[in-house]
């Protein structure tokens, strides 16, 4: 799991910069940053991953919260992907931190 969660674009080196610049990808998923907090949110933590679909939907994980969500929806992504956001910073902030 380690290296699957793992930012693993600063090992090709053959991606230019712009190829990088805000992304983060492991093996599957894609790393949660500032950078695409659009569809993550701003709360989840800098371990969490997940994916992010073209149709209106977000699955992500957060192990240092012991979360996980997926949101389903049938509407394209509006710009920015906002709404997800908002859903996103919801569910999180409804989290009980035991």
């Amino acid at each position: 799991m380690r290296e699957a969660t793992r930012d693993q674009l600063p090992s090709i080196a053959s991606l230019s910069d712009a190829a990088r610049q805000g992304k983060g990808w492991g093996l599957g998923w894609q790393i949660v940053s500032a950078c695409n907090s659009d569809y993550y949110g701003d709360l989840l933590s800098r371990s969490a991953y997940g994916h992010a679909g073209a149709t209106g939907t977000v699955f992500w994980i957060d192990p240092d919260l012991d979360a996980s969500a997926v949101i389903l929806s049938t509407e394209p992504q509006e710009p920015h992907g906002r709404y997800l956001s908002r859903i996103t910073n919801g569910i999180v902030s409804s989290i009980d931190p035991e």
